[in-house]
């Protein structure tokens, strides 16, 4: 009786690899999405710091207002 079932262990350890494979892309795949995160995190961090800093300091001083002029130079 068990040498009717041949192969049968085989196709279960192929799905069983298939299994903890796609588990473990699952993970990667999140890792990946997680760093990304982060770097879109500081590159929008680093824009917004630059915005602030080149605003018209005059204007900001006295009416508090963050304006931006491209003919304006220090």
């Amino acid at each position: 009786m068990i040498r009717d079932e041949q192969g049968s262990m085989s196709a279960f350890l192929a799905m069983l690899f298939l299994v903890f494979l796609l588990l473990i892309s699952v993970c990667v795949e999140g890792i990946y999405m997680y760093t990304a995160r982060g770097k879109a995190m500081g590159i929008y961090m680093s824009g917004l710091s630059h915005t602030k800093g080149n605003y018209q300091k005059e204007l900001a001083d006295m009416y508090h207002i963050y304006a931006m002029d491209p003919r304006y130079h220090k």
